[in-house]
């Protein structure tokens, strides 16, 4: 067995934040989306923070069991977190993220309740927020073009009565289609 093999099936342990004012960001490894996912986590402070992405997302389960490498070491995330970090990887760029699920020390109760108060910081901070609904559905590329369709209609520079006929005709397709 290859050292590097027996290495990653250590546990990943979250060392504590040194400052209050601290968070983490996930440096996301450059990979294609069928590399194993492998990340560094860093401390920042808020107040003056890199620039990076927040990455909201449904949790599913709230105990990981997808391994991922964090500093070499086995760290356990959700399937749908896996699944948005292959999506949102660069193939030759690092990309730095916080992710809640990751970045907060979920073994510490104290650390989650500090962290989870700085949350509205964090994501106004956040250069961009990514939200992740999960894979694509038979049904997903109907709902997208709908809420695109809906937005532009809504937001279009046209008179109000037609823009009230587009919208019942829209969702009058919509509600045609159960």
């Amino acid at each position: 067995m290859a050292a590097e093999e027996v290495e990653c099936r250590k546990r990943y342990q979250h060392q504590p934040l040194k400052h209050q004012s601290s968070i983490r960001l996930a440096r996301l490894l450059p990979g294609t989306f069928n590399t194993p996912v492998s990340i560094q986590l860093i401390e920042v402070s808020l107040e003056n923070p890199p620039p990076y992405k927040a990455l909201s997302y449904v949790w599913g389960s709230p105990v990981g069991n997808i391994p991922v490498s964090c500093h070499g070491q086995e760290l356990l995330i959700t399937e749908n977190c896996v699944a948005a970090l292959r999506r949102i990887r660069s193939k030759s760029r690092k990309c730095i993220l916080w992710i809640d699920s990751i970045c907060i020390d979920q073994s510490s109760s104290e650390e989650r309740n500090h962290q989870v108060a700085l949350m509205g910081d964090v994501y106004s901070m956040a250069s961009e927020v990514v939200i992740w609904l999960g894979e694509k559905t038979p049904c997903s590329d109907f709902t997208m073009s709908f809420l695109t369709r809906y937005h532009w209609i809504s937001k279009a520079a046209v008179p109000e009565f037609f823009r009230n006929h587009l919208l019942r005709k829209q969702i009058g397709i919509f509600e045609g289609d159960h």
